[in-house]
This record gives structure tokens, sequence and C-alpha cells, in this order.
């Protein structure tokens, strides 16, 4: 997992989050959103390896939700593709 993912999913901010929402299965957060100079950033753990990390990095004008179910289903393929 590269220092912006780990920071992201990992970091304070994401274990406070989660402690907060007290449902996480692992300690820190499954996905984060981060906005900056015009880009938007989404950080998606994987499920099946925790330790395995997504980011998508776009314009802002994207479709959130749609963005993210996809980079899920492909991080889920990733994960689960033997080399």
């Amino acid at each position: 997992m590269c220092a912006a993912a780990q920071e992201m999913l990992d970091g304070a901010l994401a274990r406070e989050t989660s402690a907060l929402a007290s449902h996480a299965a692992t300690p820190g957060a499954q996905q984060a959103i981060q906005i900056a100079d015009g880009e938007l950033r989404i950080f998606l753990r994987s499920e099946t390896s925790p330790n395995e990390a997504l980011c998508c990095v776009c314009i802002t004008e994207v479709s959130v939700d749609l963005l993210i179910q996809r980079a899920d289903a492909l991080l889920h393929e990733i994960s689960t593709t033997e080399a």
C-alpha cells in the first residue's frame, strides 16, 4: 500500500472515524475520498486483502458512486486472481 493510501485508510482520521462507526471489520477505513488541486482521489481497501488498496485519481465531475462501484469490483477481481 502506498504512503498516501496508508494515511487515508489507516491514519489518525481514519482510525477516529472507524472508532465512531464501530462496525468496521478492520481498523481504519475501507474507503476515503480526497479533493485537492482540482482532482478527486478515491482510495479503496481490498476486502479480501486488507494490505492492498486501489487509488483512483480523476476529475471532480465524475459520478463518485459509479466510480466506487466499478473500482471496488476491479479491486476484488485483482485481489482474487492468482498470478
